[in-house]
């Protein structure tokens, strides 16, 4: 996002990865070879930052408010309005009827989920119930990134 380029900028991605970084997915420049396609083919990763609760919400076609304290995303294997994307391995071994995830953000500034998901594993006739349940804390402030301290002192 466009937000997200102020907090994290395209170079440090790219100088981490070694890869291009893609900001638009309909760039000009990108467009005579049909980016958007070769994008969603070839791409093993897409980071959107920052990840807000408003974009988690509508990322699941839910809608929050930025003063919303919890979000819900949920699927069921086979609806046509939520899919579940999976692994030819997770599909064999582990695979995913459902899940649902509830995400709270904490007045402290901390946030915890609660995830809960329907697993067929293999060798077991009876679904198993997976739950997870974790509270995040901030327990530092973030190490600046060694290359935009250096950036950010050319700049300066």
């Amino acid at each position: 996002t466009r937000a997200g380029a102020e907090f994290v900028t395209p170079l440090s991605i790219s100088a981490l990865t070694g890869e291009k970084v893609f900001q638009d997915l309909f760039s000009l420049t990108d467009e005579a070879e049909m980016g958007h396609i070769q994008l969603s083919r070839s791409a093993d990763l897409v980071v959107v930052a920052p990840a807000t609760a408003d974009l988690m919400a509508k990322l699941a076609s839910g809608h929050a408010k930025p003063d919303d304290r919890t979000l819900v995303v949920s699927a069921v294997r086979g609806q046509t309005n939520y899919g579940i994307c999976s692994t030819d391995f997770l599909e064999y071994a582990f695979r995913t009827d459902s899940y649902r995830l509830e995400i709270s953000f904490n007045p402290d500034g901390s946030w915890s989920y609660v995830s809960e998901t329907m697993l067929k594993v293999r060798g077991r006739d009876e679904l198993f119930p997976h739950r997870d349940v974790n509270m995040l804390v901030k327990v530092a402030e973030p190490t600046p990134n060694p290359l935009m301290l250096r950036l950010a002192a050319k700049k300066g």
